[in-house]
């Protein structure tokens, strides 16, 4: 995880939590917040469109030209300041006064604060020489933008004028529900889909003139429910949403993987639904559901599902908190299941969680979109694909994914700010491309850490071997031997094993993510016997040797210069480079063990020096290491020994590459077809339409 997390690093990937990366090696779904994530951060104004007499003016660029209320509105409905020369502040609130021409100040003096009898008011300006028009407008006070609310709103004042007035801005459907509704244009429904069903974001703006009595202090204490009720609708401002660069082929890197992406949004559904379908996040081929969901006066549930973009097919269902769900026999569109998917909004999301807790479950394992959502309902989300066995990774900007981003195995912020806190990941690369590295790192690090597992555990059990043979021969390991196992053997492929390169593709092959699984056990399992039976066999080539001579041990000493310990002992290292390259796996997740050159140098270098030692051990060496020389005439014994090791390694490698990696094997040794699962399939999650009672229109 240490050369994971430096990789990472050199990224502009920082993990703070570095127990988490593994988590990135089996990542189901990931969950990608809109704005800012997908698409770029800087929303491109395209229009504005007035209401004018309940019906929608023609919809206006030259945002210069824009004179009135709705000027006003959007040159100060926003949480913009000035440092030096400089706007300071959202994004969209910057486009929004950038496009009106005005200007901002902070009061600097008495004077400019007395004009607005406040303390150190923010001021805009207009550069319209037009006498006719406001000036200069004073933001007494501000009601900064919730994720919860899905609006903002200010307290101006003009200056000379004594009459307060407030403006607001948010989402189309919530400024309309606070607005008297014979202000709101007849055609709003259907500007409103025309714009989002093509992607664009829309922000409603509205105001509300305030009694002309109230002075600054008295301001101060308006409740904001108060001022935020019976609005006059004044018209719609149109924004082009652009994808970032890579969010298309990051998207459709994770899709050939077999990993599923979901967007998580605050924006408005059919927008969503766009930039969906624009990135592939939803295929052409697949029919999107809209799930609408609302409850009635007598407490009873309604749900809807109707598809989009496509010829129209309506299902609905009712049930109140009491009802048992009722089966119902498989419909023809359930035939069609790899083929859907569904789109729910924060309301509907909501009463599918408290109406209808089991289907809920299959709706959001099913959903690909989730739009209008509030932070909370973002967490709730990740939550509730986490509680059915998935592995969730969530990648966002913003101060409202910061509990998603917590909840998540794996959270990804594209932000330095609030949701970095939060986020075990912070990428200072501001896209998408950083899902696949954690992704790729995770399985590398997986992979690694139990390869690392395996290899320690066989290493103890090899030396265990080894000591209770040579201990019923009466001898034992020497100090010496001792010392090469544990500080060359050993320590080389402990400090360099790690560092392995993640593969450069994701594969469809997730790694073992259970250290007490079939595949790890059966292949620990496996080599055990292996390395014991081909090191019983070394003994028997030992003992049929014309030059053997028995040990005849002495009670008093170790008897460590025998045959024996010779041949099993100088056996036993070659083991202990063999188990290292076996556990030292490349292709799908990691690069091949030669890329990793510190790795691969030791490995020859230990490999040289054992067979040094078979062969043609120099005297000092022999003595040094405390074995005796062997008499065989032309090196017979030797050769026969090599021929054992290569049979070793075929054996093994055939082993740890085929069989364990096969899994209808592993299914069988691990009984795993007489199991509960525990993962809700994407299938069975589109079980919605046939769980519940539906009457088909």
């Amino acid at each position: 995880m240490v050369y994971a997390q430096f990789r990472l690093k050199k990224k502009s990937i920082y993990c703070i939590s570095p127990q988490r990366i593994n988590f990135g090696g089996n990542i189901d779904v990931v969950c990608f917040d809109k704005t800012g994530t997908l698409t770029e951060d800087c929303l491109d104004l395209m229009g504005i469109q007035l209401s004018n007499d309940s019906r929608f003016d023609k919809l206006q660029t030259d945002f210069q030209s824009v004179t009135g209320l709705f000027a006003y509105c959007m040159a100060t409905c926003h949480s913009l300041s000035k440092i030096g020369s400089e706007l300071v502040g959202d994004p969209i609130d910057t486009k929004m006064f950038e496009a009106t021409g005005w200007t901002l100040e902070e009061a600097s003096t008495v004077e400019d604060a007395a004009n607005l009898d406040q303390m150190a008011p923010t001021t805009v300006k207009s550069s319209n020489t037009n006498e006719a028009d406001v000036h200069e407008i004073g933001i007494l006070r501000q009601f900064p933008f919730s994720s919860r609310l899905q609006r903002m709103s200010v307290i101006t004042r003009t200056v000379g004028n004594e009459n307060l007035v407030a403006f607001v801005k948010g989402s189309p459907e919530m400024i309309t529900s606070l607005c008297t509704q014979e202000t709101v244009p007849t055609d709003f429904k259907e500007v409103l889909s025309k714009y989002t069903k093509q992607g664009f974001r829309v922000l409603a703006l509205a105001y509300k003139p305030l009694d002309s009595s109230l002075k600054w202090h008295k301001d101060m204490q308006l409740n904001r429910d108060d001022v935020e009720s019976e609005l006059i609708f004044l018209g719609l401002m149109v924004m082009q949403n652009k994808l970032k660069q890579q969010t298309e082929p990051v998207i459709s890197e994770l899709h050939s993987a077999n990993i599923k992406t979901v967007m998580i949004t605050g924006d408005n559904i059919l927008t969503a639904i766009n930039v969906a379908q624009k990135c592939n996040l939803v295929t052409p081929h697949q029919k999107i559901y809209q799930v609408h969901a609302n409850v009635s006066g007598d407490d009873v549930a309604n749900i809807c599902l109707t598809l989009e973009h496509a010829a129209v097919e309506q299902m609905t269902s009712h049930k109140s908190k009491n009802d048992n769900v009722q089966p119902h026999s498989q419909s023809d569109e359930a035939a069609e299941l790899p083929n859907m998917c569904y789109a729910v909004d924060g309301s509907s999301f909501e009463i599918l969680r408290e109406y209808y807790p089991e289907e809920f479950k299959k709706v959001v394992v099913g959903a690909k979109v989730f739009a209008r959502m509030s932070p909370i309902q973002k967490d709730q989300c990740v939550e509730t694909l986490m509680e059915v066995g998935l592995t969730v990774g969530m990648c966002g900007d913003g101060a409202n994914d910061c509990g998603a981003l917590k909840t998540a195995h794996i959270g990804i912020s594209l932000s330095e700010a609030e949701a970095s806190v939060a986020s075990p990941f912070t990428s200072k690369t501001p896209d998408i491309s950083c899902v696949p590295e954690v992704i790729k790192e995770g399985r590398c690090a997986l992979t690694t850490s139990f390869g690392m597992f395996k290899y320690m555990a066989l290493y103890s059990m090899i030396q265990f071997v080894t000591a209770m043979m040579l201990n019923t021969f009466g001898t034992y390991f020497g100090d010496i031997h001792f010392l090469y196992i544990d500080i060359f053997l050993c320590t080389s492929v402990v400090l360099f094993m790690g560092r392995n390169k993640p593969y450069n593709r994701i594969s469809v092959q997730k790694p073992v993510k259970n250290l007490m699984s079939a595949p790890i056990i059966f292949s620990f399992t496996s080599q055990t016997v292996i390395q014991t039976i081909f090191q019983t066999i070394c003994y028997y080539i030992l003992i049929a040797q014309p030059w053997f001579v028995p040990l005849d041990p002495d009670l008093d000493s170790k008897n460590i210069l025998c045959y024996e310990t010779t041949a099993l002992v100088l056996y036993s290292f070659f083991q202990y480079v063999i188990t290292g390259y076996l556990f030292t796996p490349g292709k799908p997740f990691r690069t091949p063990i030669y890329k990793n050159k510190p790795y691969a140098i030791s490995f020859m270098l230990l490999t040289f020096f054992n067979l040094m030692m078979l062969f043609f051990p120099p005297e000092p060496f022999n003595t040094f290491f405390e074995f005796v020389e062997i008499p065989s005439p032309k090196k017979i014994f030797q050769v026969e020994l090599f021929a054992l090791l290569l049979v070793n390694v075929v054996v093994s490698t055939l082993f740890e590459r085929c069989l364990v990696t096969n899994k209808k094997l592993m299914d069988i040794v691990a009984c795993r077809c007489f199991r509960k699962k525990h993962k809700l399939s994407y299938a069975e999650a589109y079980g919605l339409l046939t769980e519940i009672k539906c009457e088909t229109t």
